[in-house]
């Protein structure tokens, strides 16, 4: 399981007037957008008069902690996957070599709530070359995960367009995904078990994953 963090940009604040912070939360209509609207209007009733704070959508995590380096001025809050967190600490990753010119204190303020990981393929494929995995957007917490998965890695990645859509029109061969528990979305996928299967993933020497589309939500 991926564990889900917030996280907080340690820089001084004016208290001369009120002061607009954004809240770099995730994708339209996500439980990471959700939460962060939700946030930012309970901050709104605790500081008004204040602050204001703005629920800002993003493609994931990537981009949240992005946001936080690039737009350290109004961005100082973001949510995060605790694993996307680590690359950014590491710098050694094709997401985050960034240059540390600011070196900004990162911390994280607590765990939210912990996700899944899913790799959903068609059962009519075969493990060859031109198989395509939907992987999240290019910034989404969902492809900088699947960049530790060890399986399938050749196969052609995609980021645009919605993954589970894709998938039900036979767009793509197989869906890699980090959501929450559980999700409804890929609980609906019509004819789950005749169409498709959840493929084995190995991350980090541990083994992720239990989803039983039989047991779908009434």
């Amino acid at each position: 399981m991926r564990k889900i963090l917030i996280l907080l940009l340690l820089t001084c604040c004016s208290a001369s007037a009120i002061e607009t912070i954004k809240i770099s939360s995730g994708p339209k209509n996500s439980l990471y957008s959700t939460f962060g609207q939700e946030l930012a209007n309970y901050l709104n009733s605790e500081f008004a008069g204040k602050y204001e704070f703005e629920s800002v959508e993003s493609e994931g995590s990537v981009q949240n902690i992005f946001n936080l380096c690039r737009d350290s001025k109004n961005t100082r809050i973001a949510i995060s996957q605790e694993d996307v967190l680590s690359l950014y600490n590491s710098g050694n990753n094709e997401f985050f070599k960034v240059p540390r010119k600011n070196n900004d204190p990162v911390t994280h303020l607590g765990r939210l709530f912990y996700e899944e990981v899913y790799h959903i393929a068609r059962k009519d494929i075969t493990d060859d070359l031109t198989n395509t995995v939907h992987v999240g957007g290019a910034e989404s917490g969902s492809y900088a995960t699947f960049t530790n998965y060890r399986e399938k890695t050749y196969w052609n990645k995609k980021h645009l367009g919605n993954g589970i859509d894709l998938l039900v029109d036979s767009k793509i061969s197989s869906l890699f995904i980090v959501t929450s528990t559980p999700d409804e979305r890929l609980k609906s996928i019509p004819d789950f078990d005749n169409k498709y299967e959840l493929r084995e993933i190995f991350l980090n020497d541990y083994r992720l994953l239990s989803f039983l589309p039989s047991s779908r939500a009434v």
